[in-house]
């Protein structure tokens, strides 16, 4: 089994160099359709069973933007890939948003997976969690190959995840826009059970 993930396109919100963790977002900019082409031909000899995408605005078009030249028999849009809910923070510069970011990701970092992004928006224990049910429910399907489209806070907890349960030496970096990653599972059984076994672990 391998399991690819994408990453969107440039977004507006991305040109604008702002958060956003809405569904409606502007979409994609026409530097990100041409991230799609490239991409399509990268992955054109790919068959995919599935694809499972975020169900905003810039994923979705990303996807119909190369999914034309990309064999996929089904496609599901999942609420579970949404970004990460910023909270008070959507619509914020990256700049201004910083010192609360590194504020909280301080916190999470010290065991702390109560505290909200945004005062308001999700914790992490949250956000971990419907992507840790997420990866193991398609794992335990089994199918070839499966193609998942995303973010990059969403891809980067899901790489975290695999990276531990499949024991890789690898260290994990920011996957960029229109940028695709895969892994192969050996034993998707097993490999759900163990992602199972960690989701239920309390979060303080």
């Amino acid at each position: 089994m391998k399991i690819y993930f994408v990453r969107h396109a440039e977004s507006v919100a991305n040109a604008k160099g702002v958060l956003s963790s809405k569904e409606d977002d502007g979409g994609i900019t026409e530097k990100g359709k041409t991230q799609c082409n490239d991409l399509a031909s990268t992955l054109n000899d790919i068959n995919f069973d599935i694809a499972y995408i975020s169900p905003f605005q810039r994923t979705k078009e990303t996807f119909f933007n190369f999914s034309t030249k990309v064999s996929s028999e089904e496609y599901v849009f999942d609420e579970r890939l949404s970004e990460l809910d910023y909270g008070n923070l959507h619509g914020e510069t990256h700049e201004s948003a910083e010192e609360h970011l590194k504020s909280t990701l301080s916190k999470i970092k010290n065991g702390d997976y109560k505290v909200r992004f945004g005062g308001v928006g999700e914790n992490q224990a949250e956000f971990e969690h419907r992507i840790y049910g997420f990866l193991s429910e398609i794992i335990a399907s089994g199918k070839s190959n499966v193609l998942v489209v995303s973010h990059s806070s969403t891809i980067a907890v899901m790489e975290k995840l695999l990276i531990k349960v499949l024991e890789l030496d690898t260290k994990r970096h920011s996957i960029g826009n229109c940028e695709y990653r895969y892994y192969t599972i050996k034993d998707p059984a097993l490999t759900a059970k163990k992602i199972e076994d960690i989701q239920t672990e309390p979060k303080t």
